[in-house]
């Protein structure tokens, strides 16, 4: 996982990810200028980012991937088209 993250490339002998293309249930917030995961939820062939409010602990343990916001991007709207790395 943090060796995938480093990289931005997925694992593919060891088949860790599955890296799709979802829309957003609703709107992910991030920092400009810095490439950012975020743990998500895979429901009705939608994403929903599972953020949490003291950590990313309990949130991990709940999410089925984590959404890719990418380094030139600092908001994504709900209804756009995501990457998202499942697991």
């Amino acid at each position: 996982l943090i060796i995938s993250m480093i990289t931005g490339q997925i694992d593919t002998e060891r088949n860790v990810f599955k890296k799709v293309v979802l829309e957003l249930a609703k709107d992910l917030y991030g920092r400009t200028g810095v490439e950012e995961f975020f743990p998500a939820c895979l429901e009705n062939d939608r994403i929903v980012p599972a953020i949490g409010k003291s950590g990313y602990i309990a949130s991990m343990v709940e999410a089925t991937g984590l959404v890719r916001v990418p380094v030139d991007q600092e908001t994504i709207r709900k209804g756009t088209p995501t990457e998202v790395w499942l697991w």
